[in-house]
């Protein structure tokens, strides 16, 4: 059997070339993004590599607003930019990421989710688990408005937040992420208002933790809550540990 070597070589450089063609689009159309940002036209200084901005990204991860603001002081004496330019920067690659990654979240279907339940959900909850809940927080700066600074207060982390309910599927991947709410806004009226209701059907079943009071609006979608049981002092329990939802 004959090998087109010269016909393999052309193949493998069209795909090189094309998937280099896409990234200089790509980072064409971020450059143009955030200079859109910007009042004002930058100078040489401030004009950043739009890959080394995703590494922006990456360093001013986390919760603790005094590292963020060491970091990006870090990042913009590195760069020989300012901390304005890499604020804009970092807010103009969360919002490529949305854009692009958006649509990765999706509910899936049930006949998916009976097809792909793990065997210990089987087990102990045969088909019915649906979603697993829970709300996160992220620090924020001190809000300059009395209003918003109280709205975002939150008790249990001490400072300002925002907060966001995630669900995950049995098998791990994210199928619903709610709009940004306040800090001081409880896990019940997220979970009420957020739209995850409008996705269960009769004989669902949605695994909560404690801080989560929402038997009764979940019952009048025909659905189930469960959260674990007291453990105690034990860190371990098995998941037939589990009961519905006390008042």
């Amino acid at each position: 059997m004959g090998y087109n070597t010269a016909t393999t070589s052309d193949e493998r450089y069209n795909r090189l070339k094309a998937r280099k063609d896409k990234v200089a689009t790509e980072e064409s159309a971020l450059t143009q993004l955030c200079l859109a940002e910007s009042e004002t036209e930058p100078t040489d200084s401030e004009l950043l590599h739009p890959i080394c901005k995703f590494h922006l990204l990456g360093s001013l991860e986390g919760n603790d607003m005094c590292s963020k603001e060491k970091a990006a002081s870090d990042i913009a004496h590195r760069f020989n930019i300012a901390p304005s330019t890499v604020s804009k920067c970092f807010i103009a690659v969360l919002d490529v990421m949305y854009w692009r990654m958006k649509r990765i979240i999706q509910w899936p279907e049930r006949e998916q989710l009976h097809l792909t339940m793990p065997m210990e959900f089987r087990h102990a909850f045969g088909l019915k688990c649906a979603v697993l809940i829970d709300c996160f927080e992220i620090f924020i700066e001190r809000p300059s408005c009395l209003e918003e600074r109280a709205g975002t207060w939150s008790s249990y982390k001490h400072h300002n937040t925002i907060k966001i309910l995630i669900g995950i599927t049995p098998q791990g991947s994210i199928s619903f992420l709610s709009e940004c709410w306040g800090g001081r806004v409880s896990d019940k009226h997220i979970t009420e208002h957020c739209g995850l209701l409008d996705k269960l059907i009769p004989g669902d079943m949605i695994l909560a933790d404690r801080g989560f009071d929402i038997q009764d609006v979940v019952g009048a979608c025909g659905a189930e809550a469960k959260i674990p049981a007291f453990t105690k002092a034990s860190h371990n329990y098995h998941p037939w540990n589990l009961r519905p939802l006390e008042r």
